[in-house]
């Protein structure tokens, strides 16, 4: 865990950046299409796994500036998170992992308003993107912790394909979900069995310890409860590793498109 060894409120804003893989509809959400062509990036996470991360020991909030950014951004040792306001021109990219007002994401922005990794943020910059805000900042410097891990079970994998071991599924999993190791939130359990959440609700005394919502939203025919306060406690985390292996891979997929037309 990240107690004892750097604030609280950096491994939170850490966990603002956490925004997972790009998975993105072109085209009409639950219409049919043929003919459909599929890009898939070989072991993407893995690969990112090599590349430098924040060293929880080693971090620092500092002062939300243009030259403390630019600084941190100009020196190899240091990676930072930030919050910020970004802003695409006309020709710019559009890949950053936003919100529409439904909650869902939204990767067709140009605007950009939360806490991002230095991945994106710079890969922004590069691309026409103007930065309108910096409201908050942290840094650490890099260390490369999954190095020796991703090359040794990477080539344990090749071994077990080229021996067509069946174990050789089991490595490419472990490769591919380590990282979301360090990005386990708390979560707060939910009951959906009818029985139980008429049981609760006859009781008369959830109010305080579950909210009641539906699956089908007003039609209120499939209620369920959950939890105000999470009861499952995450035992390890630290989103300086977990946001930062989904930002650099978001850039690399953002490349990747872009390259494609």
């Amino acid at each position: 865990t990240w107690g004892g060894f750097c604030d609280e409120s950096a491994n939170a804003a850490a966990g603002e950046a956490y925004y997972g893989g790009r998975v993105q509809v072109i085209g009409e959400p639950g219409a049919l299409y043929s003919q459909v062509h599929s890009v898939d990036a070989n072991s993407l996470f893995p690969a990112m796994m090599l590349r430098p991360y924040p060293d929880i020991s080693k971090v620092r909030q500092v002062a939300p500036t243009i030259q403390n950014l630019e600084a941190i951004l100009n020196d190899p040792d240091r990676l930072c998170w930030a919050n910020v306001r970004l802003e695409g021109g006309e020709r710019s990219p559009r890949f950053l992992p936003n919100t529409n007002d439904e909650g869902r994401r939204d990767w067709d922005s140009l605007v950009f308003d939360g806490w991002a990794c230095e991945p994106e943020i710079r890969h922004a910059l590069e691309n026409g993107y103007e930065l309108v805000q910096l409201r908050g900042l942290y840094c650490a410097y890099t260390i490369e912790p999954f190095s020796a891990f991703v090359r040794s079970f990477y080539q344990l994998r090749l071994e077990y394909q080229g021996a067509n071991d069946p174990r050789e599924f089991a490595i490419k999993i472990v490769l591919n979900s380590l990282y979301g190791r360090f990005g386990m939130r708390d979560i707060c359990m939910r009951i959906d069995q009818p029985e139980k959440v008429g049981e609760i609700l006859e009781a008369g005394e959830w109010v305080e310890e579950y909210e009641l919502n539906f699956y089908d939203g007003h039609g209120g025919r499939w209620p369920y409860l959950e939890e105000i306060e999470p009861s499952k406690k995450a035992n390890s985390n630290w989103f300086g590793f977990a946001s930062f292996v989904t930002s650099y891979a978001r850039v690399e997929l953002a490349r990747v498109i872009a390259a494609a037309g």
